[in-house]
């Protein structure tokens, strides 16, 4: 990450999973609740190889004061999905975008008990939260 897009501090390295025919996700976090201003992040990727390849910049705005309203609980779930702090209704999806329920109450409980097991989406305006059926 970066303040300046001049200066670049390494944050953290996942481990890639090897060669693989299907794609591959991979995850960080990344604590900013002390940084006020704008972060800008890249992605370093070297292949097996030695070879490497850095992501276009990205912009991330501290100034707005953005905080997540959306709260869901428990993750990871088998049976029911507790959703807290909607401003707005909401949608499920699978991983591969398919919209699959719609949310419109503020505060509400989802029986995920028929959904396969699997990661899924709730979308509430600009915010995304991710969640797990075992």
């Amino acid at each position: 990450r970066s303040t300046d897009k001049k200066n670049w501090e390494n944050k953290n390295a996942v481990a890639a999973t090897g060669n693989s025919s299907v794609p591959v996700s991979y995850t960080t976090t990344d604590e900013v609740s002390s940084i006020k201003g704008n972060l800008y992040y890249r992605l370093i990727q070297f292949d097996l190889n030695g070879d490497s390849y850095t992501s276009k910049v990205v912009q991330l705005d501290l100034n707005n004061n953005i905080k997540p309203t959306i709260n869901i609980y428990p993750n990871p779930t088998t049976t029911h999905l507790y959703v807290e702090g909607l401003n707005e209704g909401a949608s499920v999806y699978n991983v591969l975008g398919t919209r699959l329920l719609e949310i419109k109450d503020n505060n509400t409980i989802i029986d995920v008990s028929a959904f396969p097991k699997g990661i899924y989406f709730i979308k509430s305006g600009n915010e995304i939260k991710r969640f797990i059926i075992e």
